[in-house]
């Protein structure tokens, strides 16, 4: 199954959803059914499914996290940004978009309901703690970088 007109450069599976993140010249997010739920051919493949398909970053999704009914992802080279996406809507839209202190967002974990790490990439060397507001109100409000 062909995921991205260029290389996916992350995944994420959870609740039985499984997210990619695609590469520089693709940097759009798709959300696909889980692999039990997937219809089987003759051959006994399976095909995913695509559920949906959403863009907002201007180069490759490096990491994704999801927070309650929140996909976060990071992005990389110089985009440099953490998106807020609400799963619940229509059509998934970024809630927030947030310059990070990072050249790229490397990585990034989603501590609990109000605690975001991320780790950048490209000399920065900083590893940044997120404390966040209550999502329902979609903002990331402070950090503290060492």
């Amino acid at each position: 199954i062909k995921a991205h007109s260029s290389r996916v450069s992350c995944l994420l599976v959870s609740d039985r959803t499984i997210y990619s993140g695609g590469g520089s010249s693709d940097p759009s997010i798709k959300q696909w059914k889980a692999p039990d739920d997937c219809a089987v051919d003759e051959d006994n493949n399976r095909d995913p499914g695509l559920l949906r398909a959403w863009d907002g970053h201007t180069d490759a999704i490096i990491s994704m996290g999801i927070m309650g009914n929140y996909l976060l992802t990071g992005s990389g080279k110089q985009d440099g940004t953490l998106r807020v996406w609400d799963l619940n809507a229509e059509a998934p839209k970024s809630v927030q978009a947030r310059i990070t202190d990072h050249k790229a967002v490397n990585a990034l974990h989603v501590v609990d309901d109000h605690t975001i790490i991320t780790a950048g990439n490209g000399g920065d060397r900083k590893i940044c703690v997120w404390a966040t507001k209550p999502l329902a109100s979609c903002s990331v409000a402070t950090n503290k970088c060492t």
